[in-house]
């Protein structure tokens, strides 16, 4: 592939959600999730989630794109969906896969992967121009789902934080790595369509 080919991609709406640095950095991360839920390693699990999360949040904020609302939105559920695909993952093979023990590990992780395949069809459906999810009116109802979402997002991660549980000795510590990481690229990702989705 030349070089104009490939910043073709990189700057393509369609593609931008699912950009190869961003699908890297998601799988080295949940490699280094893996490691450190077989040796109970906290500070490599916050590292590996925050490594994913800067990614995120940095290429939403570099890449998204200027015109369109579609595109916007369409570039938004992408990303959001690589986030709740890549929770889902972190969370199933730290818990039923390497065997770190809580409860509830399995039951999140599938979850996030529920959430992932609704986002990906949401993106499915908003590649289909001609689709009702693509017109105008559905775009302005989803920017303002966007904006519920955000406050939803900031409210749980408020809650996370001052309730102390990221200072938790249960091993529920590394799925609120996952959450806290998942919560700041999520409300970004809603941010976005509420400020640069707006109908003309």
């Amino acid at each position: 592939m030349t070089g104009n080919a490939a910043n073709r991609n990189r700057a393509s709406p369609a593609l931008a959600g699912f950009d190869r640095p961003v699908l890297m950095i998601a799988i080295v991360s949940l490699i280094a999730m893996a490691f450190a839920a077989g040796r109970g390693d906290k500070l490599l699990a916050m590292t590996a989630a925050a490594l994913f999360a800067g990614r995120v949040i940095a290429t939403a904020i570099r890449m998204v794109p200027a015109t369109g609302p579609l595109a916007v939105v369409r570039f938004s559920t992408q990303l959001t969906a690589v986030t709740m695909l890549w929770s889902a993952l972190a969370l199933l093979i730290a818990y039923p896969i390497i065997g770190l023990k809580w409860q509830h590990g399995w039951q999140y992780g599938l979850g996030f992967a529920l959430l992932a395949a609704m986002f990906i069809a949401y993106a499915v459906r908003l590649n289909t121009t001609s689709g009702p999810a693509a017109q105008p009116g559905a775009i302005e109802i989803a920017r303002r789902l966007s904006a519920v979402l955000a406050l939803a997002v900031l409210s749980g991660a408020g809650w996370l934080i001052t309730a102390g549980k990221l200072d938790t000795i249960k091993n529920d510590w590394l799925a609120n790595d996952v959450f806290l990481a998942a919560a700041a690229c999520v409300f970004v990702l809603s941010v976005i369509p509420v400020l640069r989705a707006r109908p003309a």
